[in-house]
């Protein structure tokens, strides 16, 4: 609800997607379900480019995970700062709880604003609307949650505060918010699978991305002291010293770059800039042009071998410039 979807569609979600996630995951004891940190990013995207986008961009962030998952990349996260973790949680958390703040008060709201800076002048606009059975039933719901957890932790808690709160807003008669005033109630049965909606528009528009061409890629790699960390793993776990663990990165990288781009004009360059990086790792710069015109969507369908692609580009490489 708090992303923008409807609850019908985010309980087919997590019984589905939790189902496919415990079947096909890796671990005995992988927990998959809806997480509350992705309310952001949904509805984001919800809002800007509607549910079609947001499958669209689930799609594409399965692809990505999957290539980290399949180059190994996964250790990195450890790298992160712990500041950083919190702080990114913590924001998140502000963002949720400001969510929260309309049906908790019975707020009504013709439109809430999804960033938390717009978020709080709305909610203060319609302060005038406030519902006293609504913040009351909420107050008590807490209070319960709170209670439980110090007298019976072992609990299902949530489950029995829900189950308790909707009977005492049933029996009362109180005029609040619910899931069927508010959406139409949930469907009893598992909807039909289909497809987002593809119209017209939407056929020209990515008939359009096909033309849209790239002339040059300008790329800058500044190292701010991971590399020496994940040289200094890689020396502990094989019981070596950090300098010669470097000078076998850097001439790997000297000899591999060259092999995987076969006669191309620029391996060399890209290989020697790639190892001078690795040997003394301060910032390294790739620059790729296009010779006829620009590469576009449609040349990356079209090629069967990907480093055909290569013939078509002019590379140069600097590193620590």
């Amino acid at each position: 609800i708090a992303s923008g979807a409807t609850p019908a569609q985010g309980l087919v979600t997590a019984i589905v997607g939790g189902f496919l996630i415990s079947a096909l995951g890796g671990s005995r004891y992988q927990i998959g379900g809806p997480a509350g940190a992705f309310i952001v990013l949904v509805g984001a995207t919800v809002a800007a480019h509607g549910m079609a986008g947001l499958i669209l961009a689930t799609l594409m962030s399965g692809v990505m995970l999957a290539g980290l998952g399949w180059l190994r990349l996964g250790g990195l996260i450890r790298h992160i700062p712990h500041a950083v973790t919190v702080g990114f949680t913590t924001g998140i958390g502000l963002i949720i709880l400001a969510s929260e703040i309309a049906p908790l008060m019975g707020l009504q709201l013709a439109h809430e604003p999804g960033p938390i800076m717009a978020k709080l002048p709305a909610l203060w606009a319609a302060i005038g609307t406030l519902n006293p059975a609504a913040m009351a039933l909420s107050a008590g719901t807490i209070a319960g949650i709170i209670a439980l957890r110090r007298v019976a932790p072992r609990l299902p808690i949530l489950l029995i505060v829900v189950v308790f709160g909707t009977m005492v807003a049933a029996l009362t008669g109180v005029q609040v918010d619910t899931i069927g005033s508010r959406f139409g109630g949930i469907p009893q049965a598992f909807p039909a699978p289909s497809f987002p909606a593809f119209t017209l528009d939407k056929a020209i528009a990515a008939v359009a991305a096909l033309g849209v061409s790239a002339r040059t890629l300008e790329a800058q790699l500044t190292n701010e002291g991971l590399i020496e960390k994940l040289m200094a793993q890689q020396a502990s776990q094989q019981k070596r010293k950090v300098e010669d663990v470097r000078a076998e990165l850097a001439a790997g990288a000297t000899m591999m770059v060259p092999m995987m781009m076969g006669d191309h004009p620029a391996a060399k360059v890209l290989g020697d800039a790639l190892g001078k990086f690795v040997a003394q790792p301060k910032n390294l710069q790739i620059s790729v042009k296009a010779k006829d015109g620009g590469l576009g969507a449609a040349d990356f369908i079209a090629v069967k071998n990907p480093f055909d692609l290569l013939k078509k580009v002019d590379i140069t490489a600097t590193a620590n410039q």
